[in-house]
């Protein structure tokens, strides 16, 4: 059984979105977009992608017709193909529902852009298990034969994704969802121009955003404690993997701290730091 565990900040919109990926080591990921590409030589790979209230998962075993053609599987039967887990009525249903939404945390979409969530997958060849926050999201049997290259050695992805920057500038100034307008603060700072700002009038929220922030058309996570372990012999639950969730339980809350530190002395600021920070964006360490 493989584990698969990053921790990053995973607000979204429509068009940004994370995700783990899976291919045989000897025919690493070409292609992020199964639908319009082949995806390796081979046309096999494992696509988990976590989008804004739900999360698709497809096992590609080969392509369609022939080489240059789009990667199919079996996973989700003679109606879904390759995918094993999605959304209920939209075309990338599947047999299998994956929602997002955690009740301890009140959010189908992360906590912010710099408040990490953990995300663990656990995978066989005969079941898949996706957990975030330590709390099981949704599992499932891999039908038989629809997984046929999981005795491979494996090669493991961390993906990231932004889908056409023009556009969403545009989505999330004007679009809504269930009456939810899109350009509410924190996405602003995917729209916002950090030039000149936003103007109340360019966006359907009618608020002005000040200049000095925004990714308009590129983009920056926080990531954290990424990696992938391969899990054997009695750690492998028989039958549902919600036992593992005491393996991925986050940090519990700190609420309160003992004595409190002394406000620092000698301390200065360095203009010149700041205004390379300033310029070319957030480093992490």
């Amino acid at each position: 059984m493989i584990h698969l565990t990053m921790e990053v900040d995973g607000h979204q919109s429509q068009r940004r979105w994370i995700g783990f990926n899976l291919s045989p080591a000897s025919d690493p990921i070409q292609g992020w977009d199964p639908a319009i590409t082949p995806i390796n030589n081979s046309d096999r790979g494992i696509f988990l992608e976590i989008r804004d209230g739900n999360c698709t998962f497809d096992i590609y075993t080969g392509p369609q017709s022939g080489p240059g053609t789009i990667p199919t599987g079996t996973a989700g039967g003679s109606e879904h193909g390759a995918r094993l887990w999605g959304l209920a009525g939209s075309n990338g249903g599947a047999p299998i529902m994956c929602y997002m939404y955690l009740p301890k945390n009140l959010s189908q979409n992360g906590f912010g852009l710099d408040d990490k969530s953990r995300y663990d997958v656990f995978l066989t060849a005969t079941h898949a298990a996706f957990f975030q926050d330590g709390q099981l999201v949704v599992e499932s049997d891999i039908p038989a034969g629809s997984f046929p290259w999981s005795e491979l050695p494996l090669k493991a992805y961390f993906a990231h994704y932004l889908y056409h920057s023009d556009q969403e500038r545009q989505d999330l100034a004007n679009f809504e969802v269930s009456g939810q307008n899109m350009c509410y603060p924190l996405n602003s700072y995917w729209f916002n121009n950090p030039v000149t700002g936003t103007a109340a009038g360019s966006t359907v929220c009618n608020t002005v955003y000040p200049a000095g922030y925004g990714f308009q058309f590129s983009d920056e996570r926080h990531w954290d404690n990424m990696g992938y372990e391969v899990l054997t012999g009695s750690d492998i639950p028989t039958g549902s993997f919600a036992s593992l969730a005491a393996l991925v339980q986050p940090p519990p809350v700190q609420t309160s701290i003992g004595n409190v530190p002394a406000s620092p002395t000698a301390f200065r600021i360095v203009g010149l730091l700041t205004a390379f920070l300033g310029r070319f964006g957030s480093f992490a360490f």
